[in-house]
């Protein structure tokens, strides 16, 4: 027995390393970013009702602007009803930007410095002719989400523009959360830099220093792990070499969404926007042209007050 007893030791220890060795190995490799975001979206699109409150930070041309407010998305049909209600602070002064649409329509009245504008855009329109357009440039998602579709289009336009790499876990307000991290597919990079579209389509490193300054190099986008909702997006370009820096990357618009509440119990008369006797802009060709559909030109004219429903 004495002498079987160092063999008994080194049998136990070997199992031991080889069951940690197992474990190691057989650890789950950490999910595909795309794959989230995709879920995402669907999920975002299959939710029929819900509000969130927001913040936002923008930080471009040597300029801060933060809002805070109210997003509304209502409807089963992949054209949402939306409303978004921010509050702007800028320089000291208070602005405020209201978006109202019913799916069909989206109408924007912005406050700034007492000067008070509201224009129009007719969304099927601008849906029927992207729908129909072989290319067009990349949106610019920072800036024209709710024209777009809100969150559901938001996020499925940054799962077809934006290559993303594996999920991370992490812990974002004090709840389980997935960190996805993406950049400019080469197709979307090359009709961003044009003169450099045979390099980037070719696989060669592209020349990012010479994106517009409003494109972004990086989105981050933050999922919750239960809900896959997204509770933050980051828009980021690379920040300069510069002594003490710690990150690689500085925000250029960062979106957080918190209070979430799911089937929430929503009026549909707060997304119908009556303009009554106020005075109308037209922007549908504005977006047209800036969506690189300027060549079709159907029904409405740029300045044409449309009738309100």
């Amino acid at each position: 027995m004495k002498h079987k007893l160092p063999s008994l030791i080194v049998a136990v220890v070997w199992g031991v390393l080889a069951s940690a060795a197992f474990a190691q190995t057989a650890q789950p490799a950490p999910p595909a970013g795309e794959e989230l975001i995709a879920q995402a979206a669907q999920q975002l699109y299959r939710q029929p009702a819900l509000s969130a409150k927001i913040r936002q930070r923008v930080r471009m041309f040597g300029t801060e602007l933060v809002g805070s407010g109210e997003y509304l998305q209502l409807g089963d049909a992949p054209e949402k009803m939306l409303r978004l209600d921010l509050k702007l602070h800028l320089a000291g002064q208070v602005s405020s930007l209201q978006q109202v649409s019913n799916g069909a329509e989206l109408w924007t009245r912005r406050e700034v410095l007492n000067a008070k504008t509201l224009s129009f855009v007719d969304l099927q329109r601008i849906r029927r002719e992207l729908g129909g357009a072989s290319q067009s440039p990349p949106p610019d998602f920072a800036a024209d989400w709710m024209v777009l579709g809100g969150l559901p289009a938001l996020l499925k336009g940054l799962d077809a523009s934006f290559q993303f790499g594996p999920a991370r876990s992490a812990q974002f307000n004090q709840f389980d959360v997935w960190v996805i991290e993406g950049t400019w597919t080469s197709t979307e990079l090359a009709k961003l830099l044009p003169d450099q579209k045979e390099a980037i389509l070719a696989g060669h490193p592209a020349d990012v220093r010479r994106l517009p300054p409003e494109a972004p190099e990086q989105v981050q986008v933050i999922l919750g792990a239960d809900d896959l909702f997204p509770y933050q997006i980051d828009f980021r370009r690379g920040r300069s070499a510069e002594a003490g820096q710690g990150s690689a990357w500085e925000s250029m618009l960062t979106m957080e969404l918190f209070e979430v509440q799911f089937g929430a119990q929503l009026d549909p008369l707060q997304f119908q926007y009556k303009a009554g006797a106020q005075e109308v802009a037209d922007h549908t060709e504005l977006y047209l042209r800036k969506f690189g559909l300027s060549g079709s030109r159907v029904a409405g004219r740029a300045g044409e007050t449309p009738n309100p429903r």
